[in-house]
């Protein structure tokens, strides 16, 4: 870990994958859907919505809600995910799957903090995925 490296850009410089491409992405957001107690909700979905790469901190616990919500914004449900779990560090896993596969993020017993990261920029990492399952990729 580096102090001061989001997670999000030190899993997408561990995994070798740009969250921004020529042609494919060219805007970025890093979002939580999670307000504390006393907060009033944010537009997350808004702000996910409009951009080409989505980067969601504490999201696996909501995930089913993630989902629709993104999907109900007019998101497509063959939009390529990562799941990230504990990046960067030796345990780090990484699940590929799809936008429409989300809500099954409980079945993969996730037990370390995780990225859900969303966008065309992840197709590549998907291809590698057998059938798009939710395998790891990098074990």
């Amino acid at each position: 870990m580096i102090p001061g490296v989001t997670a999000a850009l030190a899993a997408s410089a561990e995994l070798g994958i740009s969250l921004t491409q020529r042609g494919i992405a060219r805007s970025v957001a890093f979002l939580t859907p999670r307000a504390a107690a006393g907060e009033k909700p944010n537009d997350w979905a808004h702000a996910a919505a409009a951009t080409d790469t989505t980067v969601i901190y504490m999201g696996a616990g909501e995930a089913a809600m993630i989902a629709s919500t993104l999907l109900a914004q007019g998101m497509s449900d063959t939009l390529p995910v990562l799941v990230v779990e504990s990046a960067t560090l030796p345990e780090r896993r990484v699940f590929g799957l799809t936008l429409r596969d989300l809500p099954h993020v409980a079945d993969l017993g996730l037990s370390g903090p995780a990225l859900i990261m969303i966008g065309e920029v992840y197709a590549d990492a998907m291809a590698a995925v057998e059938g798009g399952s939710l395998r790891a990729r990098y074990a």
